[in-house]
């Protein structure tokens, strides 16, 4: 086995990308932002709860309203926040949310 030393400080590295302009330099980093936010969006709205949570938010805006939501409730049981919700409680509450 060959004595082999340490590399010298700088040697075997490749030096930072230099940008050519300041515009350049800017351009990478939005298109790098664009890209993070497109890929995070993605990730958000193909949850698999989102179309429960959707529904939830309708229920809630129906009975804001003044509108119909009982026919919503049985959906709202259904889904997978159902077992942890009081749905009496919750249609006594909702009714009073038009008040």
């Amino acid at each position: 086995m060959e004595n082999q030393s340490c590399p010298n400080q700088g040697e075997g590295l490749s030096s930072a990308h230099a940008y050519p302009t300041a515009k350049a330099y800017y351009r990478s980093i939005y298109y790098e932002a664009c890209d993070l936010l497109s890929g995070e969006l993605e990730r958000r709205f193909e949850s698999q709860y989102l179309p429960e949570m959707l529904s939830i938010e309708s229920t809630l805006m129906k009975a804001a309203n003044g509108g119909d939501f009982q026919s919503d409730m049985k959906e709202f049981e259904k889904s997978c926040f159902g077992k942890d919700v009081n749905l009496s409680d919750l249609a006594k509450q909702l009714a009073t949310a038009s008040l």
